[in-house]
């Protein structure tokens, strides 16, 4: 899954929509992660690989309007869930049986100078 192209370079220290949805992924798993340790007995455990492999894949996106940022997307891989189990139907948001929403409100940041590059010229 591939940002799209803004036509504009992200700035050094920005806060990007990957980075946000790699957060949110990480939130996601160990919201998962938990509940599935705790399982009842005989239940099949999932999102907890032991291969190295990520717990969960998202595709999602992030609205900003002024401070407030609004992020909402689906599951679209579950460590250990045959892929089917994902849809309720076609394999789209439409059918997706695991979905998220989450809300932000901006209060305050931080910008960070461009690193030096070692080698070469700034």
């Amino acid at each position: 899954m591939e940002e799209p192209s803004t036509g504009r370079e992200a700035r050094p220290g920005s806060l990007t929509r990957r980075a946000v949805l790699g957060a949110g992924g990480l939130v996601a798993a160990g919201a998962v992660a938990p509940a599935a340790v705790q399982a009842r007995p005989g239940a099949r455990i999932v999102a907890v690989p032991s291969d190295g492999t990520h717990a969960l894949e998202v595709f999602g996106t992030i609205v900003q309007d002024g401070t407030t940022l609004t992020g909402f997307g689906y599951l679209t891989r579950i460590s250990g869930l045959r892929d089917a189990l994902l849809y309720a139907g076609p394999a789209t948001e439409a059918g997706a049986r695991f979905t998220f929403a989450a809300s932000a409100r901006v209060t305050s940041r931080q910008v960070r100078s461009s690193p030096v590059r070692r080698g070469g010229r700034r």
